[in-house]
């Protein structure tokens, strides 16, 4: 089984490109770290009526963090110890805790968000939580703690058949080592000309920071997309991995092959 990890900037076209490897390659499954994190988040958050945390209420937001590290542990099957997680007078201007703050303030204004829970369709709305989250714990639990999670999932996904495992959303280099450990390839997307959305965002800033192994520029359109996905899969089964790859005009005088079965290739 392949595993490819996407990363790109926010609205550059990772979930499109998931999408276009699904279509083409089958069997393919396709996930990404927020998913996980959501599952925390709303766990999170029915904890909220019984605290009501503000923002930058430090008494507040502390007495609402206090089982998180437990949460962590329970979903993601992390075996050891996580410190507490709390504002205190060193941290409490601490930028990696804006996304919290952000996310306490649209709560106030919109108490229907923690009455509902995460799904892939409402997701933008938890732009700020699932940010908080991914990148603190990534931060100060484990470089490695999503990511280790999503592996073991490829594992069962190899176990069950699939030919492809495509993890979206690749934000930080600690997220692409634990693929390429796994034997993956990490694939970048581009779109020319649009401006990069949230550069403050801690996750935005390492992202860049991504090494990857091929370029997709994605200037065209979504059949473009479906075109390269499968000349990138026909690339990878005959090693010859280019360095990148546009979905433009010309890409999709490219004639999709049919899929060949893949050699065994296991997941570490």
């Amino acid at each position: 089984m392949i595993i490819i990890g996407i990363t790109g900037a926010i609205e550059h076209g990772k979930t499109s490109l998931a999408q276009a490897f699904l279509r083409q390659i089958n069997p393919s499954i396709h996930t990404e770290s927020s998913i996980l994190i959501a599952e925390v988040a709303n766990e999170l958050n029915s904890h909220y009526l019984i605290t009501r945390p503000k923002a930058f209420d430090q008494l507040s937001i502390n007495a609402w963090l206090t089982d998180l590290p437990n949460i962590i542990r329970k979903t993601t099957g992390f075996n050891s110890d996580i410190s507490a997680i709390r504002l205190n007078s060193k941290n409490s201007n601490n930028p990696d805790f804006d996304k919290l703050h952000e996310y306490l303030k649209l709560v106030s204004n919109n108490h229907s968000l923690i009455t509902q829970p995460i799904t892939p369709t409402n997701k933008e709305q938890y732009r700020t939580i699932l940010q908080w989250l991914g990148s603190y714990v990534t931060k100060y639990v484990s470089s490695s703690l999503w990511y280790d999670n999503i592996i073991q999932q490829a594992k069962i996904a190899q176990d069950n058949g699939y030919k492809l495992f495509i993890v979206g959303g690749v934000r930080y280099p600690s997220d692409a080592q634990v693929i390429k450990q796994a034997g993956g390839i990490i694939i970048a997307i581009e779109r020319p000309n649009i401006e990069h959305r949230d550069l403050n965002d801690p996750s935005e800033a390492f992202r860049s920071m991504v090494p990857a192994d091929t370029t997709v520029m994605n200037d065209f359109s979504l059949g473009a997309l479906d075109s390269i996905a499968q000349k990138i899969w026909n690339d990878i089964l005959d090693d010859d991995l280019q360095k990148q790859y546009h979905a433009s005009q010309t890409s999709t005088d490219y004639t999709a092959q049919s899929v060949i079965d893949l050699p065994e290739r296991s997941v570490l």
